[in-house]
C-alpha cells in the first residue's frame, strides 16, 4: 500500500517600496533667505544621513507656494534627488512669528547670531516683510529673538555700515557683535582688509592703543612741532596739510571718516 503526500506551496506577495519622486525645485520665500544661518559641516552631514536612511521626518512648510521653513532639508533633498513632503502654513498663522519660533528653539545660536537675525528682520525691505504692516522695530524683533536691544542695534550698524563679509562673520558665529560694531566704524577699505584676517587679529585691531605718560609727552612734542611747521605755511597750504592729516587718521581708524 502506497501513501501519497501532497505538499501545498504558499506564495507570499511582497509589496515593493515605492521609489521616491525626483526632486522638484521650489523658490524660497524672502523671509527664509539669509535670516537663519544654514547648518554646515558635521551637523549638515548628520541631517543628510538621517534623511537618506529615513526620509524627511518633518515636512517642509510652504507659504504662497514658496519654502518658508526647511531650507536645509530642501538642500539635502536636492542633493539626494528626492522630493520632500510639504505642508502649507495654516491660514491663521503669521509667517514671521512662525519662522522665528520654528527655528529659534532647535538651533544653537549665540546672542550675536540672534541679534543679527533681529537686525535683519528690522531692516528688511517692505514687500519682503509684507505681513508686518509698517515694518518691525528693533524692540519687537529683539524680544522675538530673546536678545538685548543693544546687541540688535550693534548688529544693525554692522548691516548698514559694514562690508558684507563682516556681517557673514557674525551670522556664522565666528565674530561677536561687539567687535563687529567697532570694525563697522572703520572706512570700507580697512574693513575689507580686516575681515580677511583671523578673528584674533580683527579683535586686536579694535582695541584702543595703550597710553602712558611717556607716550603722551612725546605726542605733545610732535603736535607742537607740527603746529610750528603749519604756521610757516600759507593759508591754503595749512588747510591742505590739515585735511591730509585728518584723512590719515581716518585711514588708521583713529577717527570716523566723514
Amino acid at each position: 500500500m502506497s501513501t501519497t503526500t501532497t505538499q501545498t506551496t504558499t506564495t507570499q506577495t511582497t509589496t515593493a517600496k515605492p521609489e521616491p519622486k525626483p526632486y522638484v525645485r521650489r523658490e524660497i520665500y524672502p523671509l527664509a533667505k539669509g535670516i537663519f544661518p544654514p547648518i554646515t559641516g558635521e551637523e549638515y552631514e548628520t541631517l543628510k544621513k538621517d534623511i537618506e536612511a529615513h526620509g524627511v521626518r518633518h515636512p517642509i512648510v510652504l507659504y504662497q507656494d514658496k519654502i518658508l521653513d526647511g531650507c536645509n532639508r530642501d538642500k539635502v533633498c536636492r542633493e539626494l534627488n528626492i522630493d520632500p513632503p510639504t505642508i502649507n502654513l495654516p491660514a491663521d498663522a503669521d509667517p514671521i512669528d512662525f519662522v522665528v519660533s520654528a527655528n529659534i528653539n532647535r538651533r544653537h545660536l549665540t546672542g550675536s547670531q540672534r541679534g543679527m537675525i533681529a537686525a535683519n528682520l528690522a531692516t528688511m525691505k517692505r514687500g519682503d516683510n509684507q505681513h508686518s504692516g509698517e515694518g518691525l522695530s528693533i524692540e519687537r524683533t529683539s524680544k522675538m529673538l530673546n536678545v538685548s536691544e543693544a546687541t540688535a542695534n550693534r548688529c544693525k550698524k554692522v548691516l548698514t555700515s559694514g562690508v558684507p563679509k563682516l556681517a557673514e562673520l557674525v551670522v556664522s558665529g565666528k565674530l561677536p557683535a561687539s567687535v563687529a560694531e567697532k570694525v563697522a566704524g572703520f572706512d570700507k577699505g580697512k574693513q575689507a582688509a580686516l575681515v580677511e584676517k583671523s578673528v584674533k587679529k580683527i579683535t586686536e585691531a579694535t582695541k584702543p592703543l595703550p597710553q602712558s605718560t611717556a607716550n603722551s609727552d612725546e605726542l605733545d612734542k610732535l603736535k607742537n612741532a607740527y603746529i610750528e611747521v603749519l604756521k610757516k605755511l600759507g593759508m591754503a597750504e595749512q588747510q591742505a596739510a590739515a585735511a591730509e592729516m585728518l584723512k590719515a587718521f581716518a585711514d588708521m581708524g583713529l577717527m570716523p571718516p566723514k
